[in-house]
């Protein structure tokens, strides 16, 4: 591995549970890959600064018919967006996303590569489409 990756959990901060005292929750290597992975799908167009169009390349589909098209869409979306935003340096080994129509939720798994890193992280979520 070439050197370790570090980030903070999406979730932000976390509170001690036998304290008041706030912590940041750490993450490295595949945890942190995870995090930016997931971050990057849940993104919307604008949300990353002097970058207003980058993001939002699954939201974007949210709340659309979930259809075929939608879900071809979102296919095209995730594997453009991560070949740009990541430099050719992510590839994804496996990308599933299954339609939930009763719960109108989009499961999203996915298996990635960070070819700089030599990392290899398994990212799982579920996106609410009402």
């Amino acid at each position: 591995m070439a050197t370790s990756i570090f980030d903070i959990d999406i979730q932000g901060i976390k509170t001690s549970p036998n304290s008041n005292e706030i912590v940041f929750k750490e993450l490295f290597n595949t945890q942190a890959l995870a995090n930016a992975i997931k971050l990057w799908i849940t993104s919307y167009k604008g949300d990353f600064p002097r970058q207003p169009s980058k993001g939002g390349y699954v939201t974007r589909w949210l709340f659309k018919p979930m259809n075929d098209t939608t879900l071809e869409n979102m296919y095209i979306s995730i594997r453009d967006g991560i070949q740009n935003d990541f430099n050719n340096q992510v590839r994804i080994n496996e990308l599933t996303i299954t339609p939930n129509y009763e719960k109108r939720t989009w499961k999203i798994k996915m298996d990635v590569y960070h070819i700089v890193y030599q990392l290899n992280t398994t990212i799982s979520l579920t996106l609410s489409n009402s």
